[in-house]
């Protein structure tokens, strides 16, 4: 089993909005409101994120921290080799990912304590999820220039983070972010990341994800993202095949979920 990381606290941040360092796990576990995303039971214990918000201290702006909690929340290591707690995965490969030059959320606190598990990371001031840009997009908010150049950085981020032969496995449209301000894309929950074995996998892996959950991005968007990650001008045969395939599983995947909630309505 993956050895546990060490408690990880940024002294000099907590300090800066008059929070001693002193028993803030406790106060971090025990906090019980604005949940983001309420407790549920899985993987045989329970997870859960919620929304800090920090008021303005001393000269410092106010700041929003999100914090996930678990509880016997374990998943399996890499090859299936035993198993740790899903947040030491979390921050391990949060840490890989921002040191391969990935634009990642700022841990400022993490601290496994038998079967509790705790990260606190900052908020991405002026990003939205893609399902945001979705709408700004339908609705005339952005252009569809807006649009090419965050799904060219989104390329960008996952050439590099594959680049590092590291697979997220799940960057769906609530997982990677976007601000339509700067162009700046980043990307976040990375309790399920791995490092890949095979490039051409991680990649249609992970780009597939992505493509399936924004079927409405055009034929011509994604021609454009591919070339981005691949880093080429135009598309060249190799190019083509991989469209080709992507294109495939995404249909598969599409026709596959379609086909599951046609079983459940009429099991119903």
């Amino acid at each position: 089993m993956p050895a546990i990381l060490e408690p990880f606290i940024d002294r000099a941040y907590f300090a800066r909005y008059g929070i001693a360092p002193e028993s803030l796990f406790e106060r971090l576990w025990q906090h019980d409101s604005d949940w983001v995303e309420p407790p549920n039971k899985r993987r045989g214990g329970w997870s859960g994120v919620y929304r800090l918000h920090l008021k303005g201290h001393a000269g410092s702006p106010a700041d929003t921290l999100y914090v996930k909690v678990q509880h016997e929340h374990y998943t399996s290591s890499f090859l299936g080799i035993g198993r740790e707690p899903t947040l030491n995965r979390e921050k391990r490969m949060l840490g890989n990912a921002a040191q391969a030059g990935v634009h990642v959320p700022e841990c400022v606190f993490f601290e496994i304590r038998g079967a509790e598990a705790l990260i606190a990371t900052r908020e991405l001031k002026g990003f939205v999820a893609l399902d945001e840009i979705q709408r700004q997009f339908e609705c005339g908010a952005l252009s569809r220039a807006d649009l090419r150049r965050l799904t060219n950085a989104a390329a960008q981020q996952l050439a590099i983070l594959h680049a590092a032969r590291i697979q997220h496995n799940k960057p769906s449209d609530q997982h990677v972010m976007a601000n339509p301000h700067t162009g700046e894309v980043a990307i976040i929950d990375w309790e399920m990341a791995r490092f890949g074995i095979r490039r051409g996998y991680t990649m249609l892996r992970d780009v597939g994800i992505l493509a399936r959950n924004t079927l409405w991005v055009s034929p011509r968007e994604r021609a454009s993202f591919l070339r981005r990650y691949l880093g080429i001008e135009r598309l060249d045969a190799r190019a083509k095949i991989l469209f080709r395939r992507l294109a495939a599983r995404v249909e598969r995947k599409v026709n596959a979920s379609e086909a599951r909630r046609q079983r459940r309505r009429s099991a119903g």
